[in-house]
This record gives C-alpha cells, sequence and structure tokens, in this order.
C-alpha cells in the first residue's frame, strides 16, 4: 500500500510532519550536529575552495529543515576572505522556514529570501544558483532522480549540486552489514550500556509521544486517518531502508545514478558504517571507535553518503 502511494499523498504527508518536527528537530535528530560535525564541515570545506576565485556566491538549499547547512557553511567561511554565501532557504513546510530564518538571523548567514516549494517543481530561472544544496532531502521525495535533473536547468555551467545524509542503496545487503549485526548483538548484551542510557530513552519516549500526537493532529484534520505510525514514517522517508522501524534491503539511493548525465562527480563520500547504531548514540566512544576502524576497512561501504557534482560544459 505504501510503495503504491501517489506522490502528491506522500509530499502531503511530507509537509503535515515537517510542519510538525521544526519543534523537535534538534532533539530527533542529533547526529546532524554530533555525529556528522565532521563529515559536513569537511564536506562544506571542500565546495568553499573549489568557489575561491568567486566574490559572492548564490546557493539555493532546497529542504533547509532548521537551516542547519547554511550554518556550516558559515562556520567554514570564517577561515577565508571569499567568497561570500547568499543564501534563498526552500522547503516544502512553512515551519520549518520559519525556524530556520529566526536560526540564522545571528549565524553571519546572508539570507535572501525563504520559498515554500515542493523540491521537485522548483520556481527558478534558468542558471539562477552557483550552488544548490540538498541535505538529507532526496529520501523523501517519490521521484530524486527528476528533482536532480531540475538541478541542472537551475546551475548555470560549472555550478555546484551537494547532496549529502542520504541511504546508500546496497548496504543493507553488503558484507559489512553482517559485520554490523554481530556489533549490534554484542552492543545488545553489555547491560551496563544499556543502564546508562536509559534516562535518555525516557526523555526521548515522552517527547516522541508528543510529537507523534500532534503529527495525528494534524493528519486528521486533513481527514488521512487510515495510516499507522509505521506507514506514515515509511511515506515521509519514502526511499529509506530503515523507514517505519522495518528494513528494506533494496531501498536506498545510488550516488553514481542520481549524478549521471550532464554532471562531473567532483568527490563522494560515505560514512556512519554502524548504520543507525551510531547515528542513535552520536556522543558515544566506543561505538565512534568502532564506527572508524569500519571507515578504514570499508571506505566506500558506509549507510550514507555525500556527493559533490559539478554542472558539466556543454
Amino acid at each position: 500500500m505504501v510503495e503504491e502511494s501517489a506522490p502528491s499523498l506522500v509530499k502531503q504527508i511530507n509537509a503535515i510532519y515537517h510542519d510538525v518536527e521544526a519543534q523537535f528537530y534538534n532533539a530527533r535528530h542529533p547526529e546532524i550536529f554530533d555525529y556528522e560535525q565532521e563529515e559536513l564541515l569537511g564536506m562544506a570545506r571542500l565546495v568553499v575552495e573549489r568557489l575561491s576565485g568567486f566574490d559572492t556566491v548564490t546557493c539555493i538549499d532546497f529542504g533547509t529543515g532548521t537551516g542547519f547547512i547554511p550554518e556550516f557553511f558559515a562556520k567554514t567561511l570564517m577561515g577565508y576572505e571569499k567568497p561570500s554565501f547568499r543564501w534563498v532557504l526552500c522547503d516544502i513546510s512553512l515551519t520549518m522556514l520559519q525556524v530556520a530564518r529566526e536560526r540564522l538571523k545571528n549565524r553571519g548567514c546572508q539570507v535572501l529570501g525563504c520559498v515554500v516549494m515542493d523540491a521537485e517543481r522548483p520556481a527558478f530561472k534558468a542558471g539562477s544558483a552557483d550552488v544548490i544544496t540538498v541535505n538529507s532531502v532526496l529520501h523523501h521525495l517519490p521521484a530524486p532522480q527528476e528533482f536532480v535533473r531540475e538541478c541542472l536547468g537551475l546551475l548555470h555551467y560549472g555550478g555546484l549540486l551537494v547532496i549529502s545524509h542520504e541511504p546508500k542503496l546496497g548496504y543493507y545487503r553488503s558484507f559489512l552489514w553482517h559485520v554490523v549485526k554481530g556489533v549490534q548483538y554484542v552492543y545488545s548484551r553489555l547491560k551496563y550500556l544499556r543502564t546508562a542510557l536509559q534516562p535518555r530513552q525516557q526523555v526521548g519516549n515522552s517527547r516522541n509521544a508528543l510529537f507523534w500526537e500532534q503529527v495525528e493532529s494534524k493528519l486528521g484534520a486533513a481527514k488521512i486517518t487510515h495510516l499507522s505510525r509505521e506507514q506514515v514514517q515509511k511515506l515521509v522517508d519514502f526511499h529509506s531502508p530503515t523507514a517505519g522501524g522495518s528494513l528494506g534491503p533494496n531501498r536506498g539511493l545510488d550516488a553514481l545514478h542520481l549524478v549521471s548525465g550532464g554532471w562531473e562527480i567532483v568527490q563522494t563520500h560515505t560514512y556512519a558504517h554502524l548504520g543507525k547504531l551510531a547515528l542513535k548514540q552520536p556522543k558515544h566512544s566506543l561505538l565512534r571507535r568502532i564506527d572508524k576502524v569500519l571507515r578504514v576497512v570499508f571506505p566506500r561501504a558506509g549507510s550514507l553518503f555525500w556527493v559533490v557534482a559539478r554542472k558539466a560544459q556543454q
């Protein structure tokens, strides 16, 4: 049923879900601000260095959420005299945009405007952007490849597309996943770790219950009452292998496929080799050490990826 849902329903549920999530986002996604800090800063540094000859850069941030991508770039730019980034923030959720604008006021980000928009139907002039950033968005879209094709028209030749925090197709079919399952088994048997984590889980469960109460209230107002929480989550994280608490090993995205045709790959990188085990506990020192070892042994086999691609000259 979920796999056959109309794209319009997927987008409607995403808008409702993220309107509610705006007030919970940082608490629900600690991995972006803890585990992924190093990854995102490294990615931003690569982009800034590629644009060092520019005085100003116009960047469209699709699915901006609470504005963490412009914030990461602002941190990176503190070490450079130029370029100066100007941001257009886009999201399907008006509430997310309001939170992002307020968040970025005093963080060194020049915001040109905020636009409520379906990412698959961007309403910008051709060649209007130097850079397009899209973090943790493509797996929410029914047709991510269509969005990437639209980006070709929005960028001038030589412009950069930056895709990050996307689930890697094939991770849950790989040899590494069997290794990770073994780590998970051992980890689940360490009672002292579970005891240490229990207080945070209790707080998290309370917050999660409040979140879902608000989502279900908004879904009811929109006359969408036939879906379970698991089905809603699967529609929100449409291409995610772990959406809705179940494992779909054939779901995920292929970085090389996304940026084929009209693109030149600048760099691509995988990370989160322990999958959600490390993402859910981003400050856990033991898990971070294991993850670092797996990065060395399996450098191209992480569960998530980022890719920077350049619009090729005709």
